[in-house]
């Protein structure tokens, strides 16, 4: 036995067979109206239904073979697709050393390497947009150092020998820096309230 809204489950049988009986009945219908395939002596002629508005195209060439020109339509003309590529005729391409005239084996050429300044600075901790958005309504200073990427907690070893600056958490965030992978500055930011309860 059902339970339940008896009459909900009724109407929405009676739905699907109503939409079942409409697509039977267009499908049947969607048949009847498409060409048949003539027979006998007829089999040579092609004969267009009435409501063919496809006549309008006419084929550039005469015979089937592929082709890349658009068909035409009566009465009117299309404007090619090709731009031509607007390149500086001054510009020259250097040509590139040889791998073994780069540098050493296993070593980075000059100008693929971080500049000196920030060849030591520690990964990015990764950081979702929950976090970022928390982080954004705290007033805690974080330290920054000038001229690199990263915010600190202000025990971080990194800033060791370092001149650094306290900036609030979200100006830090604002002006662009990213946190510290050593420190793990939201990790401590955002657990300090709760410690605090």
């Amino acid at each position: 036995m059902i339970s339940g809204n008896n009459q909900l489950l009724v109407s929405s049988i009676a739905a699907s067979l109503a939409a079942g009986v409409a697509l039977y009945v267009g499908l049947y219908n969607r048949g009847a109206r498409r060409p048949r395939v003539a027979s006998g002596k007829d089999a040579g002629r092609r004969t267009a239904p009435a409501g063919d508005d496809t006549q309008q195209f006419r084929r550039i060439g005469m015979d089937d073979t592929p082709t890349t020109e658009m068909p035409l339509l009566e009465g009117k003309t299309f404007e090619s697709t090709d731009y031509a590529v607007d390149r500086d005729p001054e510009l020259r391409f250097e040509d590139v050393p040889p791998r073994q005239a780069r540098a050493g084996r296993g070593e980075v050429p000059a100008s693929h390497r971080a500049p000196e300044s920030t060849a030591d600075e520690p990964v990015e901790q990764r950081m979702s947009s929950v976090e970022s958005a928390a982080l954004m309504r705290l007033d805690t200073e974080v330290a920054v150092v000038d001229g690199r990427p990263r915010f600190h907690h202000t025990t971080c070893m990194h800033l060791h020998g370092r001149e650094h600056e306290a900036l609030p958490v979200a100006e830090a965030l604002e002006l662009g820096f990213t946190p510290c992978a050593l420190c793990e500055p939201v990790s401590r930011l955002l657990l300090a309230p709760v410690a605090g309860r």
